[in-house]
């Protein structure tokens, strides 16, 4: 990964973390010690990483997902 865009992103929004693949993009992710890590979940899921926020969202509300992530994102 290019070290600028290392160096700006440092929230990040992960959806289907409670997958496989999503749990250990979320592990690495918290791993590294450089992010702050958002999940993003249908409904809420008491069996979440120390480290993470959560944050409901409705997927087929495309406006209420862009307004979440936006605000995740800055």
């Amino acid at each position: 990964m290019n070290s600028d865009i290392e160096q700006e992103i440092r929230n990040v929004a992960v959806a289907g973390a409670t997958c496989l693949l999503g749990s250990l993009v979320v592990e690495s992710l918290l791993r590294s010690g450089r992010f702050n890590v958002t999940i993003l979940n249908r409904a809420p899921h008491g069996d979440l990483p120390l480290g993470t926020q959560s944050i409901i969202i409705d997927y087929s509300d495309g406006e209420s997902l862009i307004k979440a992530i936006i605000g995740i994102l800055l």
